[in-house]
C-alpha cells in the first residue's frame, strides 16, 4: 500500500522531493561490484506517516511510537461516490455508522481507519492530486472533525490512513482532524496506495515507518494481509495470504 519512492512522487507544497545520487558503483577493494546510493528527501512526501509530534508538542515523536501501536484490523471506509462529486468531500460519522451496519459489528478494538476516496486515480498528476501550488490552495477529500472526534470518544483506534495528500480536507486552514488525531497520540498515514484493493473488513494493516529519532514523520512501508496467516508465521509451509505491498523505504529491521 506504498507508492514507489522516486523523483516523481507527490508532495506537500514547500517540501523537498526525493533525490538520489550514486555513492559507490563498481569494484570496491576486493569486491567486483558494489552499489550504494545517497538520498535526501522530506519526512512528509509520498506515502508517509504523520507522528503525533507533527501537530502536538508533547506527542510521541516517531521513534517513541510503541511497536504494538503500528498495526491493527483494517476498517476501509468507501467515500468514492461523494468524492467524485465534491473535491473536498469528508469522511463523516454517518459513513462509519454505515460500515458498522453493513458488517453487523462495531469497529474493532485497535483498528486502523482507512479512507478510500478513489483519489489514487490522480497519482502522478500533481495538479489533480494536490489541488494547488500552496498550502492555502490545496483540494482533496479528508476526515471530518466530527468523525475523528466520534472515533476517539466511542471506539478504540490506533491510527488513520488516507489515499489523499491530507488527513484533513485539502482546503483546511486549521487542521482540525490532524490536531484531534495526533493530540490523542494516534498517527495518520497520508498518500496510501491501493486502499481500494483490500477488503473493507477482515484484513490487518501494518504501518512500518523509518525509525527516525525525534521525527515528526517518515516515509513508510504500509501493507495489509488477509486470508489465513501472516506469511512469516508458518515457516516453510504453503500460505495463501494476500499481501498488498508496493516498494517503500522502511524495513522491519528499522523498527526493532
Amino acid at each position: 500500500m506504498t507508492y514507489l519512492v522516486n523523483k516523481d512522487l507527490m508532495k506537500w507544497p514547500g517540501h523537498k522531493s526525493y533525490n538520489s545520487t550514486i555513492a559507490l558503483l563498481g569494484p570496491v577493494l576486493g569486491a567486483p561490484f558494489v552499489a550504494s546510493n545517497n538520498f535526501e528527501t522530506s519526512e512528509h512526501v509520498g506515502t508517509h506517516m504523520d507522528a503525533p509530534y507533527h501537530f502536538t508538542a508533547q506527542g510521541w515523536r516517531l521513534h517513541q511510537i510503541p511497536f504494538s501501536q503500528l498495526k491493527g484490523p483494517a476498517v476501509v471506509i468507501d467515500i468514492r461516490e461523494k468524492a467524485s462529486q465534491i473535491q473536498d468531500a469528508t469522511l463523516d460519522v454517518s459513513d462509519l455508522e454505515d460500515w458498522e451496519s453493513e458488517f453487523g459489528q462495531q469497529i474493532p478494538k485497535g483498528a486502523v481507519i482507512l479512507m478510500n476516496s478513489g483519489w489514487n486515480k490522480y497519482w502522478g498528476n500533481a495538479t489533480a492530486y494536490v489541488g494547488g501550488d500552496t498550502i492555502e490552495t490545496l483540494h482533496s477529500p479528508g476526515f471530518s472533525r466530527e468523525a475523528v472526534d466520534w472515533l476517539l470518544k466511542n471506539r478504540d483506534v490506533v491510527g488513520f490512513a488516507t489515499d489523499t495528500l491530507n488527513c484533513d480536507i485539502g482546503k483546511t486552514l486549521n487542521f482540525e482532524a490532524h490536531i484531534l488525531m495526533l493530540g490523542e497520540n494516534k498517527w495518520c498515514v497520508e498518500m496510501a496506495a491501493n486502499v481500494g484493493e483490500i477488503p473493507k473488513q477482515g484484513s490487518v494493516v501494518y504501518a512500518m515507518p523509518m525509525k527516525i529519532e525525534n521525527g515528526s514523520g517518515a516515509p513508510i512501508r504500509l501493507y495489509a494481509v488477509w486470508d489465513e496467516k501472516d506469511p512469516w508465521v508458518t515457516g516453510g509451509a504453503t500460505c495463501i495470504t494476500c499481501c498488498i505491498t508496493i516498494i517503500g523505504l522502511a524495513v522491519l529491521s528499522h523498527i526493532f
